[in-house]
């Protein structure tokens, strides 16, 4: 079994809080591409090769594709089944990597790693910190081929938080789904005075 690779560093973001799914919405609601949608917010949702997780209630990290590839070769099978150790200050945490990030203008800011909201909250609620990953691979259950490991690992995951983890045993999309819901209501339910109004107070209220 291959060991652990060399360490690296930098600045570790977090992703999928509620201020990104609401951006991500608005821009799409307001006519933005994917591609623009993603440069301000998140859709909640990894990338397909990683099993397309419910990142908004998982915990796990983002890595850039060239790391994934200069790591672990280009085979997403092996990325699914890989973890990432990730040091925050004197905590240290295993994690799966459920989606692909960050941008390279996060990139050309030293930003190394996204944690995912459950996981940022986990560990304090940290954002834009200092923060040394490294991969293992093959040192996980593949999210595609044996969900319920993988859920298991979710809650074993969530037990090491002093605060408390805050994912169950089986983590379920079903609450990314009725956040995504309440976030396209405030877009489409009202006119557009009434709808802005909400949006910004949804924003202010996190």
């Amino acid at each position: 079994m291959p060991g652990p690779l060399q360490p690296f560093a930098g600045i570790a973001t977090s992703f999928g809080g509620l201020r990104d799914l609401i951006a991500y919405q608005m821009k799409k609601a307001q006519g933005g591409s994917e591609e623009q949608a993603l440069s301000v917010g998140d859709p909640g949702i990894g990338s397909p090769h990683l099993g397309g997780i419910s990142t908004a209630t998982s915990y796990g990290i983002a890595l850039p594709k060239t790391r994934l590839v200069s790591s672990l070769g280009d085979d997403p099978a092996a990325w699914r089944t890989a973890r990432a150790q990730v040091n925050v200050g004197d905590q240290t945490v295993s994690v799966p990597i459920i989606d692909i990030g960050p941008g390279r203008k996060p990139q050309s800011k030293g930003v190394v790693t996204d944690l995912s909201d459950p996981l940022s909250k986990g560990l304090g609620d940290v954002d834009w910190t200092k923060a040394n990953v490294q991969i293992i691979p093959n040192a996980g259950p593949d999210y595609t081929t044996d969900r319920a490991a993988w859920d298991r690992e979710q809650a074993n995951i969530g037990k090491q938080f002093p605060q408390g983890g805050t994912i169950g045993a089986e983590p379920s999309p079903t609450p990314l789904q009725s956040q995504t819901d309440m976030i396209l209501s405030l877009l489409t339910d009202y006119d557009e005075d009434t709808r802005n109004k909400n949006i910004a107070q949804a924003i202010k209220s996190l």
